[in-house]
């Protein structure tokens, strides 16, 4: 090959290595650029009608401010560490409970959010407010609630003025009980809901601190939801009801009274959300007890033969703390997008749409709301202590797990 012929392919090879090179260089500041310019959004226990209801109101928020971002839905039973370092998680929506303590602890900046965000919510969700330093490192946003519905037709013609107390409950559900009719019911075979209906109990009949001491034993009882042959779910029955310092003997003592005067189905433990649903719907059952977001999945004709109250108590309201799975947003990291975002969220106008969508109740005062629920919840939060998770959303439980816990109560419920 001739000298000026090899100096000529040097002089392309050369131009062809610089030039991928530089492609290379645009590739990786380009890619590194969208990751850094995208906000990704990570669902932490919180629901597919929430999240659906927030990636919308999200996509709008992102699309008005020029803002890119992702979403994923958190594994409960996998690392969350890992998720988040694989998909690139800024901020998280997650349920109060154990699914906010871990994503508090995988914050790797110091927030930047100002606690003047609170200055539109009551006094009661802003101490739920999570803080440091004046800054705010988890902002409350919507809250769901347990309640009882109670059916009008039946409390009028009972001839009672009130339901203020579990004896009231009581002595209404006698009038209505026959022997082949037991007034009261509830989905005692979702096990998060078991647990969040049994620890609402407990705070109302027990107080605040037995609920807390209960929530510390579920939570002892679990290794980061992680299955192991430890797990032993008659012996946690055992210390949730039954040893000399269970913190809810009297709760479980007086559920089972309620099963064994026929003021309970037995076939409570079989029943979902839907049943409930469909009972109210054909008068099936008078008093039963829900949550918010599953009241607004009923049946218009259902929902207006009912009337809810909260879980009743001899307590005065400053010694409530009502059972109100709250959703927070945590921002993981500092950057403007995510503040932006996130102050966009508590906004009036996006409060209100999201209760809306959810049917949930805002944590704002002067928020608008969709119906009476939502606007009794918010009151009755506002006029309580900041709200509890509910023992089903404290520890990080698997299935297994949760389905073991749950068989077990269930069993020494209503046999």
């Amino acid at each position: 090959m001739k000298r000026s012929n090899k100096i000529l392919l040097l002089s392309l090879l050369s131009t062809f290595f610089l030039t991928l090179g530089i492609l290379l260089v645009l590739f990786f500041v380009k890619r590194t650029s969208e990751k850094t310019n995208t906000v990704t959004v990570g669902y932490f226990n919180i629901g597919s009608a929430q999240e659906k209801a927030f990636t919308e109101q999200l996509q709008s928020i992102c699309d008005s401010q020029n803002i890119k971002i992702k979403y994923y839905t958190i594994d409960c039973e996998k690392d969350l560490a890992a998720q988040i370092k694989d998909n690139h998680v800024n901020l998280i929506l997650a349920a109060d409970g154990y699914a906010l303590e871990k994503s508090l602890a995988c914050i790797t900046e110091e927030p930047e959010l100002p606690y003047n965000l609170t200055s539109g919510m009551y006094s009661s969700m802003r101490e739920a407010v999570v803080s440091s330093e004046g800054k705010i490192k988890a902002l409350p946003l919507l809250f769901d609630n347990l309640e009882i519905d109670i059916n009008i037709s039946e409390f009028k013609m009972s001839g009672m003025e009130r339901i203020a107390t579990w004896k009231d409950i009581e002595q209404l559900s006698r009038k209505i009980h026959t022997e082949e009719y037991a007034p009261i019911s509830f989905a005692g075979a979702d096990p998060v809901f078991l647990l969040d209906f049994i620890g609402a109990m407990g705070e109302a009949l027990e107080g605040v601190d037995a609920y807390a001491k209960a929530a510390e034993i579920l939570k002892k009882s679990v290794s980061n939801g992680v299955e192991s042959d430890s797990f032993d779910a008659e012996e946690l029955y055992n210390q949730l009801f039954i040893v000399p310092d269970a913190p809810l003997p009297f709760t479980f003592y007086y559920l089972k009274q309620l099963v064994e005067k026929g003021l309970i189905p037995k076939a409570s433990r079989e029943f979902v959300q839907q049943d409930i649903n469909s009972m109210a719907n054909y008068r099936k059952t008078d008093i039963f007890i829900t949550t918010l977001s599953a009241h607004r999945t009923f049946e218009g004709r259902a929902l207006s033969a009912f009337s809810s109250i909260y879980v009743p108590s001899n307590r005065t309201p400053d010694q409530r703390a009502f059972t109100a799975t709250t959703t927070y947003a945590v921002p993981l990291v500092s950057n403007e997008k995510t503040s932006v975002i996130v102050e966009k969220l508590i906004a009036p106008e996006i409060q209100e749409s999201l209760c809306r969508t959810t049917g949930l109740a805002p944590v704002l005062s002067n928020s608008r709301v969709p119906d009476k629920q939502s606007d009794d919840a918010r009151y009755w939060i506002a006029s309580t202590t900041k709200p509890l998770a509910g023992l089903g959303h404290e520890a990080a439980f698997t299935s297994p797990q949760l389905k073991q816990l749950s068989s077990v109560i269930l069993d020494k419920l209503f046999f």
